[in-house]
C-alpha cells in the first residue's frame, strides 16, 4: 500500500477516536517511552583518589521531601567539590548547569526544572560531573533517570525498579547502601 493510503487510512481511525498522537499518525508506531533505558545502568559508586563518590541513578522530583534532587554524593567527613554539573536531556541539549558546588548539600543541584521554568523533565537523561577531591579534578559521565511520579504521569518501566539507586540509598561516607530504604514505594 502506498503511504498517502496509509495516511488516510490512519486519520480515518484516528477521528473514529476522540484524540490522535501525531506520532503514531506520522510512523504507525506510538511515541517512544521517555523511562526507557532508566536504571539500565547502576548509579556511579566508586573512589576518586581518596575520596568515595556515590551518583544515583533515579530521582523523583514530586517535592515529597525524598529524592527530589539529583545529588552528587561525596564522605561527609571532606570538602569535596563538584567543580561542574551539567545535565542534558537525550538529544544533548543542556538543561542544566552549576559550578563549584560542594557535596551531598540539595539545594545546589538539579530539581529536574528544564533551564529553571516549571516544567519538569521525565526520562532518562546524561550527566557530566568534573569533581575535585583537592588533589586532582575527574570527570564522571553517566546517565541517571527523573521520574516525577504523581497523578498524570506515564508508567515506569517496572522491569527496571529493582536496578534503580535513589539519593536516600546514601551511606554518609560517600557510597552506596544498597540496603536502605528509597522512601519511594508509593511512586512504583
Amino acid at each position: 500500500m502506498n503511504n498517502k493510503f496509509m495516511y488516510l487510512l490512519g486519520l480515518l481511525i484516528c477521528l473514529g477516536f476522540a484524540a490522535c498522537d501525531d506520532d503514531v499518525m506520522e510512523t504507525g508506531d506510538p511515541p517512544p517511552n521517555p523511562y526507557d533505558g532508566c536504571c539500565a545502568t547502576g548509579s556511579f559508586n566508586g573512589m576518586v583518589d581518596s575520596s568515595f563518590i556515590y551518583i544515583p541513578n533515579m530521582f523523583t522530583p514530586n517535592f515529597d521531601g525524598f529524592n527530589d534532587f539529583f545529588i552528587v554524593h561525596g564522605s561527609l567527613l571532606r570538602a569535596d567539590m563538584v567543580k561542574s554539573l551539567q545535565i542534558f536531556d537525550q538529544e544533548g541539549l543542556m538543561m542544566f548547569e552549576a559550578s563549584n558546588i560542594p557535596t551531598n548539600d540539595s539545594q545546589f543541584y538539579w530539581s529536574g526544572s528544564i533551564n529553571g521554568t516549571d516544567s519538569i523533565y521525565q526520562g532518562l537523561f546524561n550527566y557530566t560531573v568534573l569533581y575535585d577531591t583537592g588533589i586532582s579534578e575527574t570527570e564522571i559521565k553517566g546517565s541517571a533517570c527523573s521520574y516525577p511520579c504523581g497523578p498524570g504521569q506515564d508508567q515506569f518501566p517496572t522491569a527496571n525498579i529493582e536496578d534503580c539507586q535513589f539519593s536516600t540509598q546514601h551511606d554518609g561516607v560517600g557510597g552506596l547502601a544498597p540496603g536502605a530504604i528509597s522512601f519511594e514505594e508509593d511512586c512504583f
